[in-house]
C-alpha cells in the first residue's frame, strides 16, 4: 500500500504557542526533562479552531480533531531547547478513522525545519524530515511502511521517539519499530501531530507525554 503525504500543500497555520510555565513535572525529581499530561489547559500547548481542524484541551486530553482530507495538524508547547531526547506519549484514535495518522515531532526549529515519526491505526510507519520545502521519508525509500508490530485497532498506542546523535528511532508499545540516520537538525521543541489521508472527521487524544534525556 503506498500512501503519499501533502504536509507542504495543506499545512495548518498553527496559533503562536502560549509561553510554558508552570508545567507539571517541568525538571522534576522523577528525572523527566519535561512532562505533561494535559489535565490543565494552562500549561502553554498551542490550540487553534478552523474550518479544517482544531487542536485543543479536553477531558484531560490533548485533542486532534481534522474534518478534511488530506489535512495535517500539529501543537507545541514552546519549550525550544530540548536535545539529545526521548519522548513518550499515550495516543488513542478515537474517530475510529483507519487512515488517519498520528505521532511526535522533534527537533523542530520551525514550521520547515523538524522531524516527525508516527504511526496509524493499520500498521503502517514512518520516519520523515521537512526542511524547508522538502518532506522526506527517512524511512522505507522515501515511503511508508508497515510492521507486524504495531498492533492494529489498538484502544491505544504508547508512542516512542528518540532524537538524538543523528539518529532518530521510532518506537510502539516498547517495541523498536525503525531507526534512521539524520543530523541536520540538533535541538529544537517537541510536538504532537494528526494528518488524515481519505478519510475525515478524524479526532486524536493525546496524553501522559514525558521528555527525558538520553545519554550523550
Amino acid at each position: 500500500m503506498q500512501r503519499n503525504f501533502f504536509l507542504i500543500s495543506v499545512v495548518v497555520l498553527m496559533a503562536a504557542a502560549l509561553a510554558c510555565s508552570g508545567v507539571p513535572g517541568l525538571g522534576g525529581g522523577d528525572g523527566s526533562l519535561y512532562k505533561d499530561d494535559f489535565s490543565g489547559s494552562g500549561s502553554g500547548w498551542s490550540t487553534f479552531t478552523s474550518d479544517n481542524g482544531s487542536v485543543e484541551y479536553g477531558n484531560g486530553d490533548y485533542v486532534m480533531k481534522v474534518f478534511t482530507d488530506a489535512w495535517f495538524v500539529w501543537g507545541n508547547p514552546d519549550e525550544t531547547a530540548l536535545s539529545n531526547v526521548h519522548i513518550e506519549v499515550t495516543v488513542n484514535n478515537t474517530g475510529g478513522t483507519a487512515d488517519t495518522s498520528f505521532g511526535i515531532m522533534c527537533n523542530y526549529a520551525s514550521d520547515t525545519q523538524h522531524y516527525y515519526m508516527g504511526i496509524d491505526s493499520q500498521g503502517f510507519y514512518a520516519i520523515a524530515k521537512v526542511d524547508g520545502s522538502d518532506d522526506v521519508f527517512l524511512t522505507n525509500n522515501d515511503d511508508w511502511g508497515q510492521s507486524e508490530a504495531i498492533a492494529k485497532n489498538a484502544p491505544s498506542y504508547r508512542l516512542g521517539a528518540d532524537c538524538a546523535n543523528g539518529t532518530l528511532t521510532l518506537y510502539v508499545d516498547g517495541q523498536q519499530i525503525a531507526t534512521a540516520s539524520d543530523s541536520s537538525f540538533t535541538a529544537g521543541d517537541v510536538g504532537l501531530f494528526a494528518w488524515t489521508e481519505d478519510e475525515i472527521n478524524a479526532e486524536i487524544h493525546f496524553d501522559d507525554l514525558v521528555v527525558t534525556s538520553l545519554a550523550k
